[in-house]
């Protein structure tokens, strides 16, 4: 029997699901470490204050020149910076050997439990499948509309 264009494109889709999953997954610790880093208690809670207070953070980080106001060029550097460190966190995590490579294994390591944990915070009516809206819903709310 020969493939068909069904199985190539499902093959496909399981394939790029599990790099979604591993995008959900890497979004949820960026906001477990922002939230981390905001809670200057570490009580586990955020106060108003807490959040002025890491925005202003971010903002004085990112002034270069200390002049209080953001330049583009300061955005842009800021943003390379912050895409930066999350590849070298990526990196750490894969490498789960610490040989300085990442092998198919270490990449794919995981990618079950990732790829479950991503289908089941897209699939908003619980039916087995995704579709375009659902994830349209997540990119725009981070989770399932109702």
């Amino acid at each position: 029997m020969r493939p068909t264009w069904k199985a190539g494109a499902v093959a496909l889709i399981v394939a790029g699901m599990s790099g979604i999953g591993a995008q959900i997954a890497l979004a949820d610790d960026r906001r477990g470490q922002m939230f981390s880093e905001a809670d200057s208690d570490g009580d586990g809670a955020l106060t108003k204050d807490e959040i002025t207070a890491f925005a202003e953070r971010r903002f004085a980080a990112a002034d270069i020149d200390g002049d209080g106001a953001l330049s583009r060029e300061e955005m842009q550097r800021a943003s390379e910076d912050r895409a930066r460190r999350r590849g070298f966190e990526r990196f750490a995590r894969l490498d789960r050997d610490g040989d300085g490579l990442i092998r198919q294994e270490e990449f794919s390591a995981g990618r079950e439990k990732r790829t479950g944990r991503m289908f089941e915070k897209l699939d908003a009516d619980d039916d087995g499948r995704i579709t375009q809206e659902e994830m349209r819903a997540h990119r725009r709310h981070g989770r399932p509309s109702d």
